[in-house]
């Protein structure tokens, strides 16, 4: 399902609520074109060989240990390169909405998302997790087939899910250590500095003065490191905080917004929504009835 492609024509995308996997081995000649991308999310770990994708005029490799993630709505343009081979897992899925309190992948291309498991133990467990994540998820399109909404089919996609959700924490988590162990030390000391204290309202400037760089170098030093800008990292740390604050707080949206350095309610209510797909106050009452 979804393996084939020709360079110039456009690959169908499957349904925005369909969970699917796969795993291809496939050679040159084997291509995907989605101008528009998909409507949810796609996820590919290569196990061996090579992938190369091409966003907004920049070619990303994707190699054995490598994920990669585009975000609904990125164009999808993937192949294999000239006499090359490509083995690799894949699974077109929806987050779960708690997911994007911790996911938090370098950014290379707008909504292209990479990131490397780098030892053999990380490669294996993020490989048995793709297993049976892919064993799960058909299962469970194959039970929905025979019967609707059944009890076994959902549970199989919960699984499939669980399987998902390991494989993105294990990633993250990887991520998170190899950028405290290499990040250069005024970059993870402005890190530190914003981590401590979200609500102070820290600019480029304040905080280039605080590693003695200018405010150009630190901002061109902060996105080489790091993969994203400054601004756009202290405002995903501090919806994070927020996120946390509306599950276990029981303050008012406009205090939680202050709390995390927020001082617009308004600008808080459409960063979160941008980024968690919905408003504040529709993201608590989701979590609590979950919780």
């Amino acid at each position: 399902m979804y393996n084939t492609a020709m360079p110039h024509y456009e690959t169908p995308s499957p349904p925005s609520d369909i969970f699917v996997s796969g795993h291809f081995r496939e050679q040159y000649g084997y291509a995907v074109q989605r101008s528009h991308g998909s409507s949810n999310w796609l996820i590919t770990y290569t196990l061996e060989g090579e992938g190369r994708y091409r966003l907004y005029g920049k070619t990303i490799s994707a190699r054995p240990g490598d994920i990669i993630l585009l975000k609904p709505g990125t164009p999808h343009d993937y192949s294999v390169p000239l006499d090359g081979l490509w083995d690799f897992f894949w699974a077109h899925f929806q987050p779960r909405i708690n997911w994007f309190s911790w996911w938090n992948l370098p950014e290379l291309q707008l909504g292209l998302f990479k990131a490397a498991l780098r030892t053999s133990h990380s490669q294996e467990r993020a490989y048995q997790a793709f297993l049976q994540l892919h064993t799960d998820s058909n299962a469970s399109l194959l039970e929905q087939a025979h019967q609707a909404a059944s009890a076994s089919a959902l549970l199989r996609r919960e699984l499939a899910l669980n399987r998902l959700e390991e494989l993105l924490l294990l990633t993250t988590l990887e991520t998170e250590q190899e950028r405290q162990h290499l990040l250069d030390p005024r970059v993870q000391q402005v890190l530190d500095i914003i981590s401590k204290n979200l609500s102070a309202r820290h600019t480029v400037a304040t905080l280039a003065q605080e590693v003695a760089l200018s405010p150009s170098r630190l901002a061109h030093l902060f996105k080489q490191e790091v993969g994203d800008s400054l601004i756009n990292t202290l405002v995903g740390l501090r919806l994070t905080h927020a996120a946390r604050l509306l599950i276990f707080a029981n303050d008012s949206v406009a205090t939680i917004a202050d709390e995390a350095g927020f001082h617009s309610a308004f600008y808080f209510s459409r960063q979160f929504q941008q980024h968690f797909g919905m408003s504040p106050r529709a993201y608590r009452t989701t979590q609590k009835q979950h919780s």
